[in-house]
């Protein structure tokens, strides 16, 4: 399975600190330069609505599932280049042969925050499992994505207006494609973690999303930014989500 490691032209020691995981675990990977915010224009801006750090992020993701389109693959992984790989990650970055039949994206990480998940689950071995998920799960450093997703990600993708994680793990993708979560996630960003976010790996936006300070004020943000203009979907997304309350346990997402 080819893995699609985003990674800025001016962040070198980004591309270093992958490259010795990578070597680590003996994986390879596939480069994707990564769309930098500074030269977006306003016209780029004004289309998508936010920042321009947060767009070019979206846009670099994008680009990433178009190369894997031209692959032929059947399955692929795309990496942030801030992602830090447990040594668990490797068997899963190595081959598709655990990913359930029908899978579309499967998250590999985790940002250590809560997530709604089912209660049924795909055994990986003794002490890790896939479950469905049920609700936004932050972060979008490290997932599997399948070609029929990837193609209908780039269709449904081409005005977004919210963060590449809220689009790819919220709604209404999580209720229109079969998502997994990986629990526990091999993978943790490392730009989430304020004593890790260091140097180039400093950034202001991931640690004040993520920071535990701030979590009651940025899910209120967060919430009103990702329902606002689409209020009767999400409506219905809630009432689906309600008929099945029994089936799904909220619960913080562990790294290992």
């Amino acid at each position: 399975m080819k893995c699609y490691l985003i990674n800025l032209d001016r962040s070198p020691g980004r591309l270093a600190f992958m490259a010795e995981q990578f070597e680590r675990l003996s994986l390879s990977y596939i480069r994707i330069p990564a769309i930098d915010g500074l030269a977006l224009g306003d016209d780029v801006l004004a289309r998508h609505r936010m920042p321009a750090a947060i767009a070019a992020c979206f846009l670099s993701h994008r680009s990433a599932w178009q190369a894997f389109l031209h692959s032929g693959e059947e399955f692929a992984a795309v990496v942030e280049d801030d992602a830090w790989l447990s040594p668990a990650a490797s068997h899963f970055l190595a081959g598709e042969s655990w990913i359930p039949a029908g899978a579309d994206i499967v998250k590999l990480e985790t940002t250590g925050t809560k997530a709604a998940v089912g209660n049924d689950c795909i055994a990986l071995g003794p002490t890790r499992s896939l479950r469905r998920l049920h609700s936004l799960h932050e972060g979008g450093a490290c997932y599997v994505v399948s070609r029929a997703a990837a193609a209908r990600l780039i269709e449904v993708s081409e005005h977004f207006a919210t963060p590449l994680d809220m689009f790819v793990f919220g709604q209404p993708v999580i209720d229109d494609m079969k998502v997994y979560q990986m629990i526990p996630a091999p993978v943790r960003q490392r730009s989430t973690v304020e004593a890790e976010a260091v140097g180039e790996f400093n950034s202001t936006i991931d640690i004040s999303r993520f920071s535990e300070p701030r979590r009651k004020t940025k899910r209120s943000i967060r919430k009103l930014w990702h329902e606002f203009g689409r209020p009767f979907r999400q409506a219905w997304a809630f009432v689906r989500r309600a008929m099945k309350l029994d089936d799904v346990t909220i619960r913080r997402i562990p790294f290992g």
